[in-house]
């Protein structure tokens, strides 16, 4: 059976979380799954995740941010070893910094990155002209190494072809996963 890693930020309450909990069981019947995340997230115990994954902590601090240089530093060189020592098939990473840590050291894995947001709307919203032409060269350089690159929706897409020139062979339309059984459970709970 293939070996895969899922690397992501942590379980919190976003987004990225709530679709890897999603996909995680389809993938888990498929290949031998791992999942590696910086941190446990502060809401980790409260998520409906499957109970047979092995979780990877790069990190014990909860409060981890990226500006602290050597947490970075430790976190990219746990990450390395990690995916050495395991020989990972595919690395499927969800989250831009995951992503910069899945094309830096893919190795002999396939790396499979994906974005979740319309990046030239949101780093406008974020970033000074100057940080935003930064960013943009380095997620364009990354981007580019990516073997696959999963986007939730067409919008998504055509803004990473418009804003990094990427290849549209190279990115997949993957909709956000919906959870039609819950959605039936909670219906006929009624409304609370």
């Amino acid at each position: 059976m293939k070996k895969g890693i899922v690397f992501l930020g942590s379980f919190g309450i976003g987004g990225i979380s709530r679709v890897a909990i999603s996909i995680l069981p389809e993938l888990l019947n498929n290949f031998n799954i791992k999942v590696i995340q910086f941190h446990k997230g502060k809401y980790e115990t409260k998520l409906n995740k499957p109970k047979n994954i092995e979780i990877i902590y790069l990190l014990k601090n909860d409060n981890f941010r990226f500006y602290r240089i050597d947490l970075l530093i430790l976190s990219l060189y746990r990450y390395y070893t990690y995916t050495i020592k395991e020989k990972p098939d595919f690395v499927l990473s969800m989250g831009q910094i995951q992503n910069f840590f899945n094309v830096l050291f893919k190795n002999k894995y396939v790396s499979i990155t994906s974005q979740h947001n319309i990046w030239s709307k949101d780093a406008k919203l974020k970033y000074s002209r100057w940080r935003r032409y930064i960013l943009k060269k380095i997620n364009k350089f990354f981007l580019s190494k990516s073997a696959l690159i999963i986007s939730i929706s067409e919008g998504v897409k055509s803004d990473l072809i418009d804003t990094f020139c990427i290849d549209s062979d190279k990115i997949k339309v993957i909709y956000n996963p919906t959870d039609v059984k819950n959605i039936i459970k909670l219906s006929k709970d009624g409304m609370q």
